[in-house]
């Protein structure tokens, strides 16, 4: 059995009118016995549940009900490890304000009292425990707890009407140690339940004694019927009577048992500990005047007449299990999911509600992609000339701007010396990129850049290639389809096709053709295919390199949260500086998708916000659930070409059959196969030769001589010292005002 004893109400705060200590009793027992031995509670004895005592001694009173409510509570308080007296003494007490003739009784009542308040029963029980009983010198009513007094209030809820409640009570009478907005205690919603579970059950029995329906009756309802088939067999002498106590029975014990393990599954699900667990997510009030509240319950969160937010939870077949707290959150966002073939938009979401805000953040929030932006640089190099093995200096750089100095950093702080292509992009090297993009070009990189459609007209300045100029996801995703499907042109679409009232196709998104696909009869070995007409963007090659080198981030990367496993992921992570912008956008062969995560006005999201940690688990639960209806596949090697084996951290050709190293002395750990066009001789993408970009390495700035901080390679100590001394001059810096836009 589960103990739930954290989230009991163990201890008391006290009573409104202060009272010394039971030696031999808690304060909820004295409760318990103070109702029991009121005038009200032994009036309960005449007052009608549903049918009057006159019709027969066996028929409930309001009494006996309140006893079966407080035997069924007590039974789940205890079993839950919560407080099983409180649970009881708000159930023995629940319906002491209660009228003769049961809910007629109290309409008619309410009707008389129209001009003074009207009335409520749970209202009046409250004005009986509080005025009407006087037992006691010092006070009047019976002096509850507090815990027993918010119970009874807010058994079936929180108070919405406390205009009612002033009236016919007075708020000052609580002198301003009741919450009235916050739910009820555990022990006061299982009394509610346990009320409805006992009249559900006593009222249908009590039915049947007096013949207001009969057995027959009841078993048309599928749950009873179940009940009566497991149990008619065992019937001697056609004793109904005796069947239908077994079925009553049999449904209380059914109910109680089903309570209790939704709570169990509620609590597990929900990983509630205790009740403080529930109020983990809210932030601390700060009000005007610059104090604070510390959250600890759900009425330091809200104030009277806020507006609460709830959503239904529910298990995996569909089952409702409870409501949870909602709230409008302030950081927004958008995801787009695409065919990688098509660019049909599979999925599309632009913020939190389209009731809330319309505008679309997936096609019209124009940010930063910081990082996710450094595959075009990468492609811009590899189409002219560069491998993945080639090396390129990871050290400090200084740029003199008119703005100020300029010293871009990695997001670690650290620098790693020389490294290989593939390590740059895994890794989101800053210092790398800029390296690169100053030697490839920057006319170059923004030339592919729009020609993927990921600016219309892109600025020639080094800080764009960290990301820095904004562009929307919408275009960063259909430009991320390209990459996926080995370098052709995708248009995204939300329209597939348009067809007449006859049927016939008068617009088609996808202009490719379908060869031998209206041929009734194909030969041997043919087969329809499809005929891509579309323009090229990417050289087959350089798309399958970057494939595998944006599955290097996913798998040893900076996007380690989103590999699922046996599934060929790639993609890029993207932060902003400040981390005012997170990214993840990614595909398999079939799909690609992206995320997108900030602020609508620009601000810093938390310290160590990230695209991985962000965007990386948004994009793996919607991936996770779509390669299950389009499938995944693996990307496609060109012809042509074949694989040649380096070392992952130092860019060496490897001999066939070699297994690299690493400190560890674990063959193969830091072997990468890269792929080359025949013809092309890899030895020449095996030598140490280092690409600066023109940029000097400042001297006294300290240089990490391992590649990364988990691989352990070092580079040559006499290399870093070379290459420290030769002070080569930028041959061209052009940098203008935007800021470094992406850190990782």
């Amino acid at each position: 059995m589960n103990n739930y004893s954290n989230l009991a109400l163990s201890k008391s705060k006290g009573r409104i009118f202060k009272e010394a200590n039971s030696l031999y009793r808690t304060p909820f027992q004295r409760d318990r016995d103070r109702i029991i031995h009121s005038a009200s509670f032994r009036r309960l004895k005449h007052k009608t549940q549903v049918f009057v005592n006159t019709e027969g001694d066996h028929f409930r009173t309001r009494i006996t009900h309140s006893i079966e409510v407080a035997q069924i509570a007590r039974s789940i308080a205890k079993h839950l490890g919560l407080n099983d007296d409180l649970a009881e003494t708000l159930s023995l007490a629940h319906d002491l304000g209660h009228t003769p003739f049961g809910h007629a009784g109290e309409d008619a009542l309410n009707e008389c009292m129209v001009n003074f308040g009207g009335f409520d029963h749970n209202l009046q029980t409250l004005r009986i425990v509080m005025f009407l009983e006087h037992k006691y010198l010092k006070f009047k009513g019976l002096n509850l707890t507090l815990e027993t007094l918010d119970g009874l209030l807010k058994h079936n809820g929180p108070i919405d009407d406390l205009f009612t409640v002033n009236r016919l009570i007075g708020l000052k009478s609580f002198k301003n140690k009741i919450n009235f907005t916050n739910l009820g205690s555990l022990e006061a919603q299982i009394s509610a339940i346990s009320d409805d579970i006992a009249y559900n059950n006593h009222d249908i029995q009590d039915g049947i004694r007096a013949k207001m329906f009969n057995l027959n009756d009841l078993i048309e309802i599928n749950f009873f019927k179940d009940i009566y088939k497991s149990h008619k067999n065992n019937i001697k002498n056609n004793n109904k009577d005796i069947l239908i106590y077994q079925i009553i029975r049999d449904s209380i014990d059914l109910m109680v048992r089903d309570l209790i393990k939704n709570t169990k599954n509620n609590l597990k699900n929900n990983k509630v500990k205790s009740l403080k667990d529930e109020m983990n997510w809210a932030k601390n009030r700060i009000y005007p005047d610059g104090k604070r509240t510390v959250i600890n319950s759900a009425k330091d969160m809200w104030s009277v007449g806020d507006v609460v937010f709830v959503q239904p939870i529910y298990d995996t077949d569909g089952n409702f299990i409870n409501w949870t707290l909602r709230q409008i959150p302030k950081i927004q966002g958008g995801f787009v999911a695409m065919d990688t073939e098509t660019g049909r938009v599979l999925a599309m979401q632009g913020g939190f509600s389209y009731q809330h805000s319309v505008f679309n953040r997936a096609t019209q929030a124009k940010r930063q992609p910081g990082s996710s932006f450094k595959p075009f640089v990468y492609a811009a190099a590899l189409d002219v000339g560069y491998s993945p093995a080639s090396l390129i200096i990871d050290a400090p750089i200084e740029i003199d701007t008119p703005q100020g100095l300029w010293s871009p950093k990695n997001s670690s702080n650290k620098f790693y010396g020389p490294a290989p292509l593939r390590i740059g992009i895994e890794q989101s090297r800053n210092l790398m990129t800029i390296r690169l993009a100053q030697d490839v070009g920057m006319e170059v990189i923004s030339g592919y850049a729009e020609r993927f459609g990921v600016y219309n007209k892109m600025q020639k300045l080094l800080a764009a290639s960290l990301g820095a100029q904004e562009t929307t996801l919408y275009k960063m995703v259909s430009s991320y389809a390209m990459f996926a499907n080995g370098g052709e042109r995708v248009v995204p679409t939300m329209v597939d096709r348009v067809q007449d009232r006859f049927g016939r196709t008068i617009y088609k998104h996808d202009k490719r053709e379908c060869m031998n696909c209206n041929n009734d009869i194909l030969q041997m070995g043919k087969s329809p295919f499809i005929n891509s007409n579309r323009e090229r963007v990417l050289d087959p090659l350089t798309a399958f390199r970057l494939q595998s080198m944006m599955r290097g981030v996913v798998e040893r990367g900076t996007a380690k949260s989103v590999a699922i496993k046996g599934v060929e992921i790639a993609g890029k992570t993207g932060t902003t500086n400040d981390a005012k912008d997170v990214w993840f956008v990614g595909f398999t062969r079939n799909i690609v998708a992206g995320c997108y995560i900030g602020f609508d006005t620009p601000q810093p999201l938390r310290k160590g916000a990230s695209g991985g940690g962000m965007c990386g688990p948004v994009f793996k639960e919607f991936m996770v659930e779509a390669i299950k209806k389009y499938g995944s596949g693996s990307f496609s090697q060109p012809p042509n070409t074949y694989f040649a084996k380096f070392d992952r951290n130092t860019g060496v050709l490897l001999p066939d059959g070699g297994t690299g190293g690493n400190p560890n002395n674990i063959p193969g750990s830091n072997v990468t196969s890269e792929l080359f066009r025949i013809g092309d001789d890899p030895v020449l993408d095996g030598l140490i030769t280092v690409i600066d970009g023109g940029f000097s390495v400042i001297a006294d700035e300290e240089i990490f001589t391992e590649f990364s901080d988990d691989l352990g390679m070092t580079t040559g100590d006499n290399w870093i010292r070379h290459y420290i001394n030769s002070k080569k001059q930028p041959s061209k810096i052009n940098f203008g005002s935007l800021s470094s836009g992406g850190l990782y």
